[in-house]
């Protein structure tokens, strides 16, 4: 037995650079978002997803630009809600109808209707819009998106304002935007 003990040292002596080197490494699919005035918020990308130049993740509003592999976009402005202010349905019905209104004048739906969405944690909601100029438009111009879905996801602390913008609200792409929102955010465990 006690001659394997240096077999054995010798071959952690050898793995643990490589060891040391995979644990230190950063998961690129994970960002870490400070919030000033809350807690630090992590953020899942699905695979393929990437994230903006994001200038003012130390600044609030924090702002964040996602994009998925197929051109949809998401926009999110993270603000601290410490006292709770928008922690209630009825408080959070009123601030997605707020946001909404300023995408009623170029869509169909000239009313905001509001759906849940279901997180493990947290509470959100979202309406969704379609751009009346672009209605029977089968390629948008690049930039261009036939539907605008904004709403707003509280979790702890904070509130996660959002912008989906996208050509469909049926597909697999959409459905992993919103899944993104009410799984992928997250309060971080041990902070930054």
């Amino acid at each position: 037995m006690h001659r394997f003990i240096p077999l054995l040292v010798t071959v952690v002596a050898a793995l643990w650079p490589l060891m040391a080197g995979q644990s230190a490494e950063p998961d690129p699919s994970l960002i870490k978002v400070p919030v000033e005035g809350a807690d630090t918020l992590a953020i899942r990308l699905p695979t393929g997803w990437k994230t903006g130049d994001n200038k003012s993740e130390r600044t609030s509003p924090v702002l964040l630009d996602l994009s998925s592999p197929g051109g949809l976009q998401i926009k999110l402005a993270i603000i601290a809600d410490a006292d709770g202010r928008f922690s209630t349905a009825e408080a959070l019905d009123e601030l997605v109808t707020m946001a909404s209104q300023q995408f009623i004048a170029n869509a169909i739906e000239q009313t905001p209707k509001l759906t849940r969405l279901t997180p493990k944690v947290g509470l959100g909601a979202y309406c969704t819009f379609t751009d009346s100029r672009l209605v029977g438009v089968t390629s948008p111009a690049e930039g261009e998106f036939r539907n605008v879905t904004s709403g707003v996801y509280v979790i702890g602390k904070h509130a996660v304002i959002f912008t989906i913008l996208s050509n469909t609200v049926t597909g697999p792409e959409f459905q992993t935007a919103l899944d993104l929102i009410s799984s992928g955010i997250s309060v971080a465990l041990g902070g930054t």
